[in-house]
């Protein structure tokens, strides 16, 4: 039997913003929320796939806990 192991998302540790607009750390920043919102698909995706497997659905359906 395979145990995946899901590992907890951490929150990106964003930059203090320049005074001034400035167009690179814009791209930063916004590069940074995309893979922390990667990381947060693929948990809940882990997360679906895992309460969908056979296992879980024998668990439930027979009461153990």
């Amino acid at each position: 039997m395979t145990t995946n192991v899901l590992v907890p998302s951490k929150g990106p540790n964003l930059q203090v913003p320049y005074r001034e607009y400035n167009q690179e750390q814009q791209n930063y920043f916004i590069n940074q929320l995309k893979l922390y919102h990667v990381q947060l698909d693929s948990n809940a995706q882990q997360l679906i796939t895992n309460a969908l497997s056979a296992n879980v659905l024998q668990w439930i359906s027979t009461g153990n806990g």
